[in-house]
């Protein structure tokens, strides 16, 4: 803002003071020589220059005092080079017809005396700020009227547009923000995308470029919003939404760039919201939450070795629908983790050849519908797990390919309150730090554990597998021809025990030997392929073809005989 004395702005940019002192003192013997004028209004064709010390069609500082319109009744055109100054109040550039202004060169200035800035009122408007000019006014809009056009420009070292208030890239109409070369904007809360039909795009490009949101950043409020932080540029807010109300459609592309947000980020908050990082794209945020209403879409990816996502809770469909999807070497990190969180949320995370590290717990179906899926030599890690985590919950993991693993610190439990589901095929592994793995944890509850889907088997690196107070079942379904059940599914590996209520099903066509002290209380039903009892392992129903492998071994002293069964083949 103009003023008496020398003013160096937030970000760093140093304003004249000739402008102040030509507005505050009528002494100033530049008052006398440059009085202030009337409104002014630059139409019909014309184009007018303000040159740093003079020499334009106007004079240097030209003080209009009053709001300055460019591009009403005919075009118009603003050019201020060469360390020139305007002061005037509101400024309307193409209001009814097509405005330009340009700010060009260190210490020219276009100072609106903290006075509204309507780039696109009702016509196209373009604003050029370059090479270390700077824009200073209260809020602004772009593209305000239906039909209109914005296009916003703030390029090079130094150049900086400084808004005391909020901006709308796109308020009823089409508007674009160009930030490159080091450019800088600054303004409290802005919307890309303000009302329906509207249309609005922020591109942040190259090093040292940056947009800084004091307050909420929106991306596709009621309308269509699209942000892009490329090659090294740097966006800040306090809060983020993408895909604001109902209707409105946000995304956001995060590619070697960086988003750092104060406090939460939705993704599809009541609308649709996508969220794209890769390329060492980094994004961090507070608390996250991945479609968070009834009515709400939500999608994240993050993909490609060093592209990061850093939030403190992570929720994967709140009551909306939420996808993450994190691949070929990206990273999520977060305290806590929940898919599908209320009764109405549902819930998807993917990690392929990628990580998510979870400091505290991971819940996949919570009250609402979770599914995790792990491949490609993919990690998730943990404290604690917890499939259907709460009543009316269901969970599902699937672990598939060696390398991949979902690994707690703590225990994990597959059907704490609700119902889970987990399968491990084709080397998929999951690790447990307390070394029991629980099933059904409290009726009426179910936890199923599926060794292959009749393919390669996968493995529980556990000490046992308990079955709790709800159905418990462990379904051997792989076609392997020497699968151990150890937590290497090798001859060499440590025995995993089955305890509890759990009842057993080889239903696979491969071969499964059981070597642990099992004291399963749901019993063995084998009715395809060769189940081996190297332990204990309680009655086993036979109801496939019998197999001289499924009959208990010799005893021993540490390996008592176990007793088996046929059944009666049904009509």
């Amino acid at each position: 803002m103009i003023g008496g004395n020398s003013c160096v702005t937030a970000s760093g940019k140093l304003l004249g003071t000739v402008l102040g002192a030509l507005l505050g003192s009528t002494a100033s013997s530049a008052l006398v020589s440059h009085p202030a004028h009337a409104q002014q209004v630059i139409e019909g064709g014309a184009s007018e220059t303000v040159i740093g010390g003079g020499g334009g069609t106007r004079p240097d500082p030209w003080i209009v005092g009053a709001p300055l319109t460019v591009g009403q009744a005919g075009s118009g055109t603003l050019t201020i080079t060469n360390g020139g100054g305007v002061g005037s109040g509101v400024g309307r550039i193409g209001n009814g017809s097509t405005g330009t202004v340009t700010v060009d060169d260190l210490g020219s200035t276009w100072d609106l005396q903290n006075a509204a800035l309507y780039v696109g009122s009702a016509g196209a408007g373009n604003l050029n700020i370059t090479d270390g000019a700077v824009v200073e006014n209260g809020s602004a809009y772009m593209a305000d009227g239906v039909g209109s056009e914005a296009v916003v420009n703030v390029n090079g070292a130094n150049a900086a547009w400084l808004n005391g208030g909020g901006l709308i890239v796109g308020g009823s109409g089409e508007a674009t923000l160009n930030i490159s070369n080091t450019g800088d904007v600054s303004n409290s809360t802005a919307r890309v995308g303000d009302v329906a039909g509207s249309i609005g795009n922020v591109n942040v490009d190259g090093a040292g470029s940056t947009w800084a949101n004091s307050a909420s950043l929106y991306v596709g409020d009621h309308g269509q919003g699209f942000l892009n932080i490329t090659n090294q540029g740097v966006v800040s807010s306090n809060t983020g939404v993408i895909g604001v109300s109902g209707g409105g459609e946000g995304t956001v592309t995060v590619n070697r760039g960086t988003w750092t947000i104060a406090n939460t980020l939705d993704v599809g908050n009541d609308g649709t919201g996508r969220l794209d990082i890769s390329g060492v794209g980094a994004v961090t945020n507070g608390n996250a939450n991945v479609g968070s209403a009834a009515t709400s879409s939500g999608v994240v990816t993050v993909s490609d070795l060093g592209s990061v996502w850093s939030s403190a809770t992570l929720v994967v469909g709140e009551s909306g629908t939420g996808e993450v999807h994190v691949a070929n070497g990206g990273t999520v990190n977060s305290t806590v983790g929940t898919i599908g969180s209320e009764s109405d949320g549902v819930g998807t995370v993917t990690v392929n050849g990628a990580t998510w590290n979870n400091s505290s717990n991971l819940r996949v179906g919570s009250r609402g519908t979770g599914t995790l899926e792990i491949s490609g030599g993919g990690s998730v890690g943990s404290a604690a797990g917890f499939v259907a985590a709460a009543a009316g919950g269901v969970g599902t993991v699937t672990i598939d390919g060696a390398g991949s693993s979902w690994t707690t610190t703590g225990a994990n439990f597959i059907g704490w309150q609700g119902d889970g589901t987990l399968t491990l095929t084709n080397g998929g592994r999951v690790v447990v730090g307390s070394g029991q793995l629980t099933l059904a944890n409290v009726a009426p509850t179910t936890g199923t554990l599926n060794i292959g889907t009749g393919g390669a088997a996968g493995v529980v690196d556990a000490i046992t597998v308990d079955g709790g107070a709800g159905t418990a079942v462990i379904n051997f379904n792989h076609g392997d021809a020497d699968y151990y059940f150890t937590n290497d599914g090798t001859v060499a590996g440590t025995n995993v025990a089955i305890t509890g209520s759990a009842a057993v099903n080889h239903i696979g066509s491969g071969m499964t030997t059981l070597r642990g002290i099992n004291s399963h209380t749901g019993g063995t039903t084998v009715s395809s392929g060769t189940l081996r009892n190297m332990g204990v392992v309680g009655d086993v129903l036979v109801t496939g073809a019998p197999s001289a492998a499924t009959a208990p071994q010799a005893p021993s002293p540490s390996r008592p005989a176990a007793p088996w069964r046929r059944a009666t083949p049904s009509a």
